[in-house]
Order: structure tokens, then sequence, then C-alpha cells
């Protein structure tokens, strides 16, 4: 049984934002490791980060890392999945949530956010 489960995400905004290419690069560097026997790697769907794409979880220990490229790819296979230490470089660290007002949810909506960019 692996040591580590490795999901690596595969939703629309990672997927756009190279999720398949660094997939490869984690499959070699696994095996270029010799941890092949230690690690599954499981494309998923949404991890509901977007906004910090393309993003992993790591198992066991729920770390998440977001903000990937093949350079982080390389050293999270190296240091955590072949070592044990977490990357804290690339670790998902989430925005503080808005302060409620009057016992009221704040709720932000950036209508260009929906619009063609001009190029």
């Amino acid at each position: 049984m692996a040591e580590y489960l490795v999901h690596l995400c595969f939703g629309p905004n990672c997927t756009l934002a190279g999720s398949r290419k660094l997939l490869h690069v984690l499959e070699e560097e696994i095996a270029a490791l010799g941890i092949a026997d230690h690690v599954t790697v499981v494309p998923t769907t949404c991890r509901n980060r977007c906004d910090w794409a393309p993003s992993m979880n790591v198992l066991p220990g729920n770390v998440f890392y977001n903000d990937l490229d093949t350079d982080a790819i390389r050293r999270i296979a190296r240091e955590h999945l072949a070592a044990g230490a977490i990357v804290d470089d690339y670790l998902f660290r989430p925005p503080p949530p808005p302060v409620p007002t009057h016992g009221r949810r704040v709720f932000t909506f950036d209508p260009n956010a929906f619009r063609p960019k001009d190029e």
C-alpha cells in the first residue's frame, strides 16, 4: 500500500493552468526518485481553489499545495514525497474571510470578472 495519495486537480481552471503537463512531470519525477511504490497519483475533479490553480492535495495530512509549476512539482516530489518534509513555499494559504457587517455576511461581486478582457 502506498504511503502517499496525491490528488492533482484536473478541474477546468487547473487544466487551463497546466495540470495535465504537471501530471507527466510528477510521474517522471516519482519514477526518477524510485518512490513509485510509495506514491499513488490520482487526477481528480475540482479542488475548489480555482484562484490558485493548479492545485494538488497530498494525503495523509491533508496538505494543500497551490500555484504549482514544474519546479514546484519536482520540489514537492523530492522534499515531501521522497523525504517527508512539507514544502512551505507552495502551501495553500486562504485569504482571511470577509468580516460580517451587522450580522450579515459580506458578499463581494465583481461584474467585470464575467466580461471579456481587452487584449
